[in-house]
């Protein structure tokens, strides 16, 4: 598909085979399944709000010379390896506005990711970024743990640390006194959270934000 012009998807779509957009803006309005195929963009591709782009399995590669701006949610539905975004794209390579979902494996964006929206990340799923991350002052980053591991920011740049952090244990966690879960790596890192909402564990136990380790952050068991 190439040319100048917009092309609306206002019903759903479904990517699943080499998909190449070149030249004209791509809006999706509705949801779009990528189902693991290549998805070029070479102009403009817009995810509107309340639109959804789901990857439902590994190996899907994004790329191109164009801009991605998410207003819904871009969400990695299936799978546990990884979905690439952004093999050639500028910097950021992708402008979050709404909601960057990974339940499961890991959503590696190639180049620097900003985002005003929301990130969530599953006990055990990752969000990589290889280049820089900044987090405006809008930003909810919402980590879930659990006894199967947990969500994982991990930046090979620069972190820009802003916004809301939001840590999300199940019911009933009762993870030993001493614990430590890590969340975030990164080369460096500045700023901070303008507000840490940490969620309860069992009685007598509690979650602590910790920054005092170099390149990473971390979440500690403490007693309460």
């Amino acid at each position: 598909m190439s040319g100048a012009g917009k092309t609306v998807f206002a019903g759903g779509v479904t990517f699943s085979s080499l998909t190449i957009l070149s030249g004209r803006t791509v809006e999706n309005q509705a949801t779009a399944l990528w189902t693991g195929s290549q998805l070029v963009i070479n102009g403009t591709f817009l995810n509107d709000a309340g639109a959804v782009l789901n990857s439902t399995v590994d190996g899907g590669v994004m790329s191109g010379s164009g801009t991605f701006t998410n207003n819904g949610t871009l969400l990695k539905s299936g799978g546990t390896g990884t979905t690439s975004i952004g093999t050639i794209f500028g910097t950021p390579a992708i402008l979050n506005n709404g909601s960057i979902e990974i339940d499961s494996g890991t959503l590696q964006f190639a180049k620097s990711l900003e985002n005003a929206g929301t990130i969530k990340i599953a006990a055990a799923a990752t969000l990589g970024v290889t280049g820089n991350l900044k987090m405006d002052a809008t930003s909810v980053l919402d980590i879930l743990l659990s006894s199967a591991g947990t969500g994982l920011l991990n930046v090979s740049g620069a972190v820009t640390i802003a916004g809301t952090l939001v840590t999300l244990p199940p019911p009933n966690f009762a993870p030993t006194v001493g614990s430590r879960f890590k969340f975030a790596a990164f080369a460096s890192q500045s700023g901070g959270f303008a507000s840490v909402q940490e969620g309860a564990l069992t009685p007598g136990e509690a979650l602590s934000l910790d920054t005092n380790v170099a390149g990473q952050l971390n979440l500690d068991v403490v007693s309460a």
